[in-house]
């Protein structure tokens, strides 16, 4: 009996001896060295969407980064990284990102786009008396780069992600710059200036998000309503409006396929051999998108309520545009104005034929004798019977082989049989009538320029 018992007793002593071997062994395997920090591998998350609006990354427990006695280190990259906000929220409160210099290392782990202008800036933003950092996000896409700006609270609330600049715009935004953090309302606190391109085939439009807390502290989108701009070659922050309060400045570039910065450079020690010369065939105008354009100053300031724009035109270039600041002097009443214009056009040989550039008919000869006939019409509308009568007739004379000549010959006759201004004006829009295809294509200087209707000329 006692034998049998000491068999048992060192069966169990040989037991618990080898289940203490395994433990130590499993223990020496799992060490890793000494300054080497883990991090945990991230299950594999749902893809998300690039344009879907977002602030966020859902994460688990298993995506959360890691954390060792020095603080939150940098978190693995997200499936989507413009979601990823609120774990490089976490990242800024650990205590180990590199803030003072934009964080470059997430710049590189999460391969984040390489960009010319700020990608971070400090400021209160929301008007705490706290300064806040706005991050600009941006990845490589298909068509455009997808990106955002967040939003992150000051240090004393953990760098709180509090909203981004797709939430304030409430839409999806690509080609994302942060063009600057400047008070353009006054009331001592910045305002986030951002930028955002969205193209429609080969057309490009640029918005701009003003990201203000001026209301209240909730950050809302100040930027005037349907302002869509082509190119911004420079933003700056003057005081135009000479009320102590900067505005926003912007100076748009039209680029151009003539445009002198294309580099035609031949590199003279490479033998080119020419190509048959082949006659191209000439774009129709209505293929032209655009249109001829000129380079466009946008101020955009303070009003004590919201942001207003105001555009400010360079020096026309073409003769078409010589004509549309006629157009506009008019529409506002500056009659006198207008009839200046107007009759500098009518004698403008100087100016570039948009029409004439493009391989088709001339444009010149119309828009002189459509400003001349327009100067017959301010003559009119200001007493000036004589004048109107000597200016329909030189149209009718010297321009009889345009349309807008032969409209003056209708105009004219109507008033010298005695008829009221009304009664020649219906006489000649139906004259046009007959023409409207021709007319239509007279007018036809792309999408982006005024549209001229018949029932525009004499009224």
């Amino acid at each position: 009996m006692s034998i049998r018992i000491n068999n048992s007793l060192s069966t169990l002593n040989i037991f618990l001896m080898s289940i203490m071997i395994i433990m130590v062994l499993t223990s020496a395997c799992s060490r890793s060295e000494p300054g080497v920090t883990i991090r945990s591998v991230p299950i594999p998350a749902t893809p998300q969407d690039e344009n879907q609006i977002s602030t966020t990354e859902v994460t688990t427990s298993s995506t959360v980064q890691s954390q060792n006695d020095d603080g939150v280190v940098l978190p693995f990259a997200p499936s989507n990284p413009i979601g990823g906000g609120l774990l490089v929220a976490e990242y800024l409160a650990g205590g180990l990102a590199n803030i003072d210099d934009c964080l470059p290392e997430l710049v590189e782990d999460w391969k984040l786009l390489n960009i010319e202008n700020d990608r971070c800036l400090i400021g209160d933003v929301d008007g705490d008396d706290l300064d806040e950092i706005i991050y600009l996000v941006s990845v490589e896409g298909e068509s455009t780069n997808p990106g955002d700006v967040w939003f992150f609270d000051d240090s004393q609330s953990a760098y709180r992600l509090f909203t981004s600049a797709r939430a304030v715009a409430n839409e999806i935004l690509s080609n994302v710059k942060i063009e600057g953090l400047s008070d353009i309302t006054g009331d001592n606190y910045p305002e986030a200036i951002i930028s955002s391109e969205s193209c429609n085939g080969e057309l490009c439009t640029q918005k701009l998000i003003i990201a203000s807390a001026h209301r209240g502290l909730d950050i809302e989108n100040l930027s005037p309503k349907n302002l869509s701009l082509r190119s911004i070659n420079n933003i700056t922050f003057e005081d135009v409006t000479d009320d102590d309060i900067p505005d926003i400045v912007l100076k748009e570039k039209n680029i151009t396929n003539d445009d002198t910065s294309i580099n035609t450079e031949i590199n003279p020690e490479i033998t080119v051999t020419p190509e048959p010369e082949i006659t191209p065939t000439p774009t129709l105008i209505s293929e032209n998108i655009t249109g001829p354009q000129r380079d466009i100053t946008t101020v955009i300031s303070w009003t004590g309520l919201r942001l207003r724009s105001n555009l400010i035109p360079a020096e026309p270039e073409y003769l078409f545009h010589l004509v549309v600041d006629a157009d506009t002097a008019y529409q506002s009443g500056d009659l006198e104005k207008a009839k200046e214009l107007y009759k500098n056009a009518a004698n403008n040989t100087e100016l570039r034929d948009w029409k004439e550039e493009q391989g088709k008919r001339p444009g010149r000869i119309e828009l002189q004798a459509y400003s001349l006939f327009r100067a017959a019409i301010v003559e009119q509308r200001t007493g000036n019977a004589a004048e109107t009568l000597n200016l329909l007739s030189a149209v009718n004379t010297n321009l009889s082989n345009s349309i807008h000549g032969l409209a003056a010959g209708i105009y004219l006759s109507a008033l010298q049989k005695g008829e009221v201004s009304g009664t020649a004006c219906a006489e000649t829009e139906a004259f046009l009538t007959t023409l409207d295809t021709f007319y239509k294509e007279t007018w036809d200087y792309g999408i982006e320029n005024p549209i001229h209707e018949i029932n525009q000329l004499c009224r």
